[in-house]
């Protein structure tokens, strides 16, 4: 790979810094090539190969000539589209990059000339173009590179920091910046981790060179993959969140859109699995609501049915008490005429008894008196005789309807725990039929989400006519950045894992156990002996 780009945090995401290299300056009869002739050196010359150009910085002393400027202010790239750091070539006998201090010795070796320079001599592999003096545009600087296969225009590089949860140092692969994000999670081979990351995150420590120390590094690796794996799931549940965030806001993003989404003609075919989504969320949702409006009506019609049965209950219990109020008079009345009409045959039974006793010989009563007042008894049942029936009677009127409300009122109350039964269980088949419902509801409106979000990063990798505002860019660009960095954390942590010595840690566990096992054995001897 030809050129070199490093990262300037000042210029925005994803936007090349230009390394300061100085390119030889061009004759006084014309312009020269920035790049040397492809046939090669054929004089064997090394000022052949770089030019007559010399570079004069501050640490080589101080020189005269013409100057290769290195402008950082932005907006001078032509086309109006700079982004600082812009080349710019004056013509003239020599080329000199002054940055100050004594001028370099001229019986120096010329190749200690180029020591400050940044040159990547992949440059030379093959011929280009004259390059014409004055600020040139990024593509025309970097022909080799192919900006479209990067994508770390969308992230932003962050300077590397030092400790365990340094996050590793990241470089700008691509000369070009894209104009939208492309809102997904850069998968782990486009993630650039620095091995030294790597090794202070692991924090493993040097590998013994010999095998008296392995059993303390193979314990040291095992107690320090451990707390990696607990930093791996954190990470793992922290980039997760992260995503559903960015993907909400894309979400929103391609909602906000979707009418200029659908009026474009490039983006318009964007749509059509949306609906496709949608609709099946639709019929879902119209298939809940009618099962709620058909379990509504159910419940409406027995909770009616219970609160008519309320309502002749609460009927049945004051008729009840009335009745039950009547019938306690006429009760008590023919409870009473009962006791004396009782009583009256028990003294009937008594004087009869006696008369038979006087009859026989084995009593001294008088058998007249007797006689007249077992008459006097048997007058007197039969005057009352029809006065307990008839009071028989009305008590017989009295309580036949008291026992037909009773009886009524019970069947109201097994009325009632029937319909309450037929609630209950109609409530759990709505439950069991609402649960599979709305799990299914929740999937399609997840799948519309979805939808959302991928129509969302096609519009951002093909954007077509739309013109997008910077705000409606902001959020994704913002939570892209968030996914970013806790995806490099999460490679970086994943990398951690396995970033020590193998050799060292197997040498280690065969010591261990092989150590354990010599004590085992040596503690079966000495029991055995």
């Amino acid at each position: 790979m030809g050129g070199k780009w490093t990262q300037n945090p000042g210029s925005g995401p994803g936007v090349p810094d230009l390394a300061r290299v100085a390119r030889p300056a061009p004759p006084d009869s014309g312009p020269r090539q920035a790049r040397p002739n492809p046939h090669g050196n054929t004089s064997g010359d090394p000022q052949d190969l770089f030019g007559a150009g010399t570079f004069d910085a501050d640490f080589f002393g101080g020189g005269s000539g013409a100057k290769l400027d290195v402008n950082d202010a932005p907006g001078d790239v032509i086309g109006g589209i700079g982004y600082g750091n812009e080349l710019q070539l004056e013509a003239s006998g020599a080329s000199n990059l002054e940055l100050g201090g004594d001028a370099i010795p001229t019986t120096a070796d010329p190749f200690a000339n180029y020591g400050s320079g940044n040159l990547d001599f992949g440059d030379f592999d093959e011929a280009l173009p004259p390059l014409q003096a004055g600020p040139q545009p990024l593509a025309l600087l970097s022909p080799d590179l192919e900006p479209e296969a990067d994508r770390s225009g969308e992230y932003p590089s962050r300077p590397s920091q030092s400790g365990v949860h340094g996050r590793p140092r990241q470089h700008s692969l691509t000369a070009l910046p894209r104009e939208y994000p492309r809102g997904d999670t850069p998968a782990p081979s486009e993630l650039p981790i620095d091995p030294i990351d790597v090794a202070v995150a692991a924090d493993f420590g040097d590998a013994p060179r010999g095998w008296l120390r392995t059993p303390i590094y193979t314990w040291g690796v095992f107690l320090r993959r451990r707390e990696l794996k607990s930093k791996i799931r954190i990470a793992e549940h922290r980039l997760a969140s992260l995503e559903n965030q960015r993907d909400q806001a894309l979400a929103a993003f391609a909602h906000e859109l979707r009418a200029e989404i659908a009026a474009d003609q490039t983006t318009s075919r964007f749509l059509q699995p949306l609906q496709d989504v949608e609709h099946r969320a639709d019929e879902r949702s119209e298939a809940f609501a009618n099962v709620e409006h058909e379990f509504e009506d159910k419940c409406a019609t027995l909770d009616q049915g219970d609160i008519d049965l309320q309502v002749e209950q609460e009927g049945l219990r004051q008729r009840i008490g009335a009745l039950d109020h009547e019938a306690a008079k006429v009760r008590e009345e023919y409870r009473r005429a009962e006791v004396g009409f009782k009583r009256l045959h028990i003294e009937l039974r008594s004087a009869n008894d006696v008369l038979a006793r006087v009859a026989e010989g084995t009593s001294d009563a008088d058998p007249e008196a007797t006689r007249r007042h077992a008459e006097e008894l048997q007058r007197q049942i039969a005057d009352q005789t029809p006065r307990i029936q008839e009071l028989r009677h009305q008590l017989e009127l009295r309580e036949r309807p008291l026992r037909e409300a009773l009886h009524r009122m019970e069947t109201v109350e097994r009325e009632r725990g029937q319909l309450s039964k037929e609630r209950k269980h109609l409530e759990e088949a709505f439950r069991k039929q609402s649960t599979l419902r709305s799990r299914g509801l929740n999937e399609a409106h997840a799948e519309v989400v979805q939808a959302l979000t991928e129509v969302g990063k096609q519009v951002l990798r093909n954007p077509g006519g739309l013109a997008v505002d910077e705000d409606r860019l902001r959020p994704i660009k913002e939570h892209s950045e968030r996914v970013y960095d806790a995806a490099v954390e999460l490679e970086l942590w994943a990398r951690a894992l396995y970033a020590f010595d193998e050799a060292a840690y197997r040498r280690g566990a065969q010591l261990i156990l092989g150590s354990v096992g010599l004590l085992v054995l040596v503690c079966v001897v000495r029991v055995l002996i």
